[in-house]
């Protein structure tokens, strides 16, 4: 994990209305899907609705990637200190599109208490759900782009988090390039 694949799990709030609310579900996620949909990874929205490079991915249920193509899409690092975020994207050819980082705090480990609906009765384990979400202009300097955030505080809720970001177009949500890992 973290070298070919980067899994974000964005819960999304449209199932609410059948009478369990998901906790970590968050109105911009299901339109975020929705955005997808309109820019044509997705042919509808629905959950499980698993994206790979932008597109969707129905062979998620065999448990195993397609071949991906090897791209130099350029390098993308992230530095973390106890209070901020810095990412540095180097692009391995010139863009001239304006581009974005966005950076998704992941817990992993949450519990959570089905009360209503198919799986009444049940707790889940949940991993890879984003529990904040940032995104910001990249600034070009001397052939790096760089953004800087805060940390969100929120994460202690989380018996383990880690970070994921990626580089985009400010046109499309399809990652140029993703990076993320576990933190201590």
């Amino acid at each position: 994990m973290w070298i070919r694949v980067v899994p974000v799990a964005f819960h999304v709030d449209y199932w609410d209305y059948i009478g369990w609310k998901d906790p970590y579900a968050q109105p911009d996620f299901g339109k975020r899907q929705r955005r997808y949909a309109a820019e044509g990874g997705l042919t509808t929205v629905y959950t499980p609705g698993l994206l790979l490079n932008g597109k969707a991915w129905q062979g998620w249920r065999r448990g195993t990637l397609p071949q991906l193509p090897a791209l130099n899409a350029g390098e993308l690092q992230l530095e973390i200190d106890a209070d901020h975020w810095l990412a540095k994207f180097t692009p391995a050819h010139p863009t001239e599109h304006p581009l974005l980082v966005t950076v998704a705090w992941l817990g992993f480990g949450l519990k959570s208490s089905i009360d209503a609906g198919e799986n009444r009765g049940r707790q889940l384990t949940n991993d890879f759900i984003v529990l904040d979400l940032a995104q910001l202009d990249l600034r070009l300097e001397n052939g790096v782009y760089t953004a800087t955030g805060s940390r969100p505080h929120k994460l202690a809720l989380a018996p383990r988090i880690a970070l994921a970001a990626w580089v985009a177009t400010e046109s499309s949500l399809t990652p140029i390039q993703a990076a993320g890992g576990w933190l201590e």
